[in-house]
């Protein structure tokens, strides 16, 4: 599931990582990989999601002063789901009412711009976790 994550996870601006865990077998996992995506040095925000009994499972955390993990969730989940949390860390859940390959990608770009909107990120383009890092090994 780590390797998932990681080869899944996107980079934008390059204060905030967003990543696909795909099926998951145990919810609790979804907030562990958020809590250790959070501890890059450059990353404020991180946003984790994976698939389980029909339903997209969200972890929202960050480390932004200003930011409120809280808020961010609700706005994402918003007429879709369920979703509550505090300043720095925050929880939710999409239903997936086609649950397929198409119907669970149309919830993730639906969950990625709403969370790129609320942050003030929606236009910047990302990049993939693995080439910034082997971008920084060049150096």
């Amino acid at each position: 599931m780590l390797e998932t994550a990681l080869r899944n996870a996107g980079v934008y601006d390059p204060c905030c990582i967003i990543t696909s865990m795909g099926e998951i077998g145990v919810p609790d996992i979804v907030g562990e990989m958020a809590d250790l995506l959070l501890r890059d040095e450059e990353t404020e925000w991180s946003l984790v999601y994976g698939f389980y009994d029909g339903q997209m499972l969200l972890s929202l955390r960050t480390a932004d002063r200003e930011g409120d993990a809280g808020r961010v969730i609700q706005r994402i989940v918003h007429g879709l789901g369920t979703g509550g949390g505090h300043r720095a860390m925050a929880g939710g859940q999409v239903r997936i009412s086609n649950d397929s390959a198409e119907g669970r990608k149309e919830a993730e770009e639906i969950v990625r711009k709403r969370f790129l909107r609320s942050i003030r990120l929606l236009n910047k383009p990302g990049e993939k976790l693995t080439a910034r890092r082997k971008q920084g090994k060049e150096e």
